[in-house]
């Protein structure tokens, strides 16, 4: 609800009565739930000059580190939200709200994350293999996604890259390794555009 808020209402630009671009909100009456949150994040936000002040900064950083349970956030959703907030500041500062880059003033690091492998969730290549040949298994619909999954995890694609493959996009020999090229990568975190990446692949 707040980011259709914000996204639709408060940072969404119509034509208004004089043929000239305005906010939505500006322009239609939003319905309540709408005036409801905008309502709560007018309470729940600061002034932008309050980020001059290093425990302000403090506070927000440290919330990047949870999730919205109160648990621990993974590491690098905790570095692109930190991303977001700096991209947020530089530009106060550009726009001249804020004098400096408030993050200089706060010596801050991300928590330390354990990145060693959980191997009871992450299937090896016999259970692997095993998993997607049962896959195949399942009619003319498991066929189907037991390329999806092959591509996910022999070719290391992005559920998004292995949907837009075609048979044109693999060089597939008998034996030994292939290739996959993906017409699009799809990191979450890139902006849009397209590009083209390419993996390889053992035959399975």
């Amino acid at each position: 609800m707040l980011r259709i808020a914000l996204y639709s209402w408060v940072y969404r630009f119509v034509l208004g009565d004089d043929g000239t671009l305005k906010p939505r909100i500006d322009v239609e009456e939003p319905p309540a739930e709408i005036v409801t949150a905008l309502d709560w994040i007018s309470r729940k936000s600061v002034d932008i000059t309050d980020l001059d002040t290093p425990s302000v900064v403090r506070t927000a950083l440290d919330a990047l580190k949870l999730k919205q349970n109160g648990t621990p956030a993974a590491e690098n959703t905790v570095n692109r939200k930190r991303t977001v907030f700096s991209n947020c500041l530089r530009y106060a500062v550009e726009r001249e709200l804020l004098k400096t880059l408030p993050l200089d003033k706060v010596d801050w690091t991300p928590p330390e994350t354990d990145d060693e492998i959980g191997f009871r969730f992450v299937p090896g290549p016999k259970l692997a293999k095993a998993l997607i040949d049962a896959v195949g298994e399942q009619g003319e619909r498991g066929r189907h996604l037991k390329a999806f999954f092959g591509c996910l995890y022999y070719a290391a694609n992005r559920p998004g890259e292995a949907a837009g493959l075609r048979e044109e996009d693999f060089t597939l020999p008998e034996e030994g390794w292939g290739k996959c090229s993906c017409p699009r990568a799809c990191p979450a975190s890139a902006p849009a555009g397209p590009t083209r990446a390419s993996h390889s692949t053992r035959a399975a």
